[in-house]
């Protein structure tokens, strides 16, 4: 073989091993907190992985206890969620959306059987230096389980403490973003409970003002000049299906319409004070 020819194939095989390498990377997970949602008949389980805690916190709530469906559902109790996602597939992240609603979270993976610690799921899930990542660290790190017995309205005080502080996503919590919630939905009491959800989800909302009627959906003002505003607003759009917009100066808000409180029907189903 030319020398100009082993040169090219010495050089082809560097350079896919560089763009595997690089592929890999991509495809694992890289360290930050990953929530998986556990659906299963008998209760319905949270599990956060969260190095920055050196932690594996896991959250349950038994069957009985019950969970608000958006878009239209209502409540049922959480031995239905299952079934219900089962049924409702034309609605992808329907599961993430009851987690967000009911507890201000948005999980990573939702599994309904199997053993999230295999070595399969792991690799699957977390790609090969994920998995890696994960078994070489695990036995390092603490694990802590609660449990939610009763209503959630008479638990609020306990997931207001426990949800932001095991399992919500570190990188949310440690940009210490500040935050309006405007309600321009017409609807008394949706402006309070997305701000509930958004503090248990990371952030803190400073006040909850009320605006006039605005038919649109929902839309997210940050900080242009504020990179962590700029992240995080793209994180909160795929949660509440919002627009996001730059602006110079001014504080970050977060603008509810008429368009997202009839999308998930909140008048129409959220009944209960919680």
């Amino acid at each position: 073989m030319k020398t100009g020819a082993k040169l090219t194939l010495v050089l082809t095989g560097v350079a896919t091993l560089i763009l595997g390498g690089w592929w890999v990377y991509q495809l694992s997970w890289k360290g930050g907190d990953y929530l998986i949602m556990k659906v299963r008949e008998e209760q319905l389980t949270f599990i956060n992985i969260s190095p920055s805690r050196g932690m594996i916190n896991s959250l349950s709530v038994l069957g009985s206890v019950d969970l608000w469906i958006p878009n239209g559902m209502g409540y049922y109790p959480a031995t239905k969620l299952q079934l219900i996602l089962e049924q409702e597939n034309n609605q992808p992240d329907l599961g993430k959306m009851v987690a967000f609603y009911n507890f201000g979270l948005w999980p990573v993976s939702i599994i309904s059987g199997g053993n999230w610690q295999s070595n399969r799921w792991l690799w699957e899930n977390l790609g090969p230096l994920g998995w890696l990542r994960f078994r070489l660290q695990v036995d390092d790190w603490l694990q802590k389980k609660e449990t939610i017995l009763g209503k959630l309205s008479l638990e609020k005080e306990n997931l207001e403490e426990k949800i932001p502080r095991d399992m919500a996503e570190n990188e949310v919590i440690e940009k210490n973003i500040r935050l309006t919630v405007v309600n321009a939905s017409g609807k008394n009491g949706f402006g309070n409970m997305i701000a509930d959800r958004l503090g248990w989800w990371g952030v803190m909302v400073t006040a909850v003002d009320t605006r006039d009627e605005e038919d649109g959906g929902c839309k997210i003002n940050y900080n242009s000049e504020i990179e962590a505003e700029k992240e995080t607003s793209q994180k909160l759009a795929k949660i509440l299906s919002c627009s996001t917009h730059g602006v110079s100066g001014g504080g970050m808000e977060v603008v509810l319409g008429k368009g997202i409180e009839e999308m998930i029907k909140y008048s129409e189903t959220y009944v209960r004070t919680f």
